[in-house]
């Protein structure tokens, strides 16, 4: 009996230090990352860092090291990204436009698809980003890129772009099959624009080599 109780009194507990309201209350907003990165446009915010912020922590550690959000930031920790400005351009959406690593990004997610050897996740996350690229003819959001020497660098945005790639290989039987319309190759970005000339330079060697 007393076991019992012990135990009803801990999932009583539990329940109450959880709740919903409460767990609402330890949730990162985009206006907690805001507070952190001001001037950040709050689409940056939200396509970009919102949900790995809940998902790992906020704000990353500094330094980086090997933390998860290194890979997620390009190495460099956020007192570097405070620096940076956005501006929100048309870009041309094709592979031949891309980087080489976002080239190969894309490639390999469509391949993977068209193959059936594509994770349940990515199969979730193309799937949806096609279904809104062919019922709208525009991405789901606007993309997060910068230029780098061999193209344009998804930050944000490669199941995205993959997705409208593949969109792009479909025959036009295929559209008129679905009876919808190709979507045009130029769509708005938000692209992020650097003014330390070294620390850019020294930022896209390690972006390409990783």
């Amino acid at each position: 009996m007393i076991q019992v109780l012990e135990a009803a009194e801990l999932t009583k507990l539990l329940e109450d230090k959880w709740q919903p309201s409460k767990l609402r209350q330890l949730l990162v907003s985009v206006v907690d990352i805001k507070n952190n990165l001001p001037g950040w446009p709050d689409e940056v915010v939200g396509e970009w860092l919102h949900w790995f912020a809940n998902d790992i922590c906020w704000p990353p550690p500094e330094p980086l090291g090997d933390h998860r959000w290194s890979g997620i930031l390009g190495g460099r920790p956020l007192s570097w990204w405070k620096k940076v400005s956005w501006k929100k351009e048309t870009v041309k959406c094709t592979p031949a436009k891309l980087s080489d690593k976002s080239r190969a990004i894309v490639i390999a997610t469509i391949a993977e698809i068209n193959n059936r050897t594509a994770d349940a996740e990515t199969q979730r996350r193309f799937k949806r980003a096609m279904d809104y690229i062919l019922d709208n003819g525009a991405f789901p959001g606007a993309l997060v890129v910068m230029n780098v020497p061999s193209g344009l660098t998804l930050l944000d945005g490669n199941h995205r772009m993959s997705a409208f790639c593949g969109a792009q290989l479909m025959p036009d039987a295929a559209f008129e099959r679905l009876q919808k319309k190709r979507p045009a190759l130029e769509h708005m970005a938000n692209k992020v624009y650097l003014h330390n000339l070294k620390c850019v330079n020294l930022w896209l060697s390690k972006l390409i080599v990783n």
